[in-house]
């Protein structure tokens, strides 16, 4: 697809296009600068909860997703940015959490409706 039909398409006008694809491509570069990093951190949480069901390498792919949307991020300085997809990591562990609970409570699973009573 040219970048004329994207622009049509998107609605985007002038040099607007590019500053987004820029500001991802910002996005990406600094997210694959820190990974390690956030790694690193993300296997420190997982040896001191026993609980946590994701593995290091899932628990920063998810933050990324979190984060992906958000190419305004890239212009952060490096420590701030970590903070936030620090942030995003934990998020994820609490939707996990969360999800293990409600499954454990009987919820994620589709629940059966009562027979309907005849009257005969």
């Amino acid at each position: 697809m040219a970048l004329r039909d994207t622009r049509t398409e998107h609605g985007l006008e002038g040099g607007e296009l590019e500053a987004l694809l820029g500001d991802r491509r910002a996005l990406d570069h600094v997210f694959s600068v820190t990974y390690e990093e956030l790694r690193r951190l993300a296997s420190s949480v997982r040896r001191s909860d026993p609980n946590a069901s994701l593995s290091p390498t899932t628990l920063v792919n998810e933050a990324w997703l979190k984060l992906r949307n958000s190419p305004r991020l890239a212009g952060l300085a490096r420590l701030h940015f970590k903070r936030i997809a620090a942030r995003a990591m934990r998020q994820v562990l609490i939707e996990a959490a969360r999800r293990r609970k409600a499954h454990k409570r009987g919820g994620g699973g589709l629940t059966k409706r009562p027979a309907a009573r005849t009257n005969c």
